[in-house]
């Protein structure tokens, strides 16, 4: 559609979701993921009682993107390069780009 349609923002949402379930489809069988503990609702970082997880990758606000990358200090080096190569081909695959401009990022 044009600036302006309405059927525009369905589009991209809907494009955008499917993007972002590929996201972690691919960062899941790569082991980049994020387990959250909790017990009683709470978030627990450390509990002797029996924990349930959520695994938990990203935040979206409309078409902004934060992606959560918790490992070990030595492993940031791999596990960001290969996340942000999953998100660079995903995004390509939808025919849509990281805007790296000033601000941004």
């Amino acid at each position: 559609g044009r600036q302006g349609c309405k059927f525009g923002c369905v589009l991209f949402n809907m494009c955008y979701a499917m993007a972002l379930q590929e996201i972690e489809r691919r960062a899941t069988q790569q082991g980049i993921t994020l387990q959250l503990a909790y017990t009683k609702g709470c978030i627990q970082t450390r509990s002797h009682e029996p924990l349930q997880t959520a695994t938990v990758l990203e935040a979206t606000f409309v078409d902004d993107e934060a992606l959560v990358l918790i490992c070990k200090p030595s492993e940031v080096h791999t596990k960001l390069t290969k996340l942000m190569g999953i998100v660079r081909e995903v995004f390509a695959k939808y025919g849509m780009s990281i805007n790296w401009k000033a601000g941004k990022t």
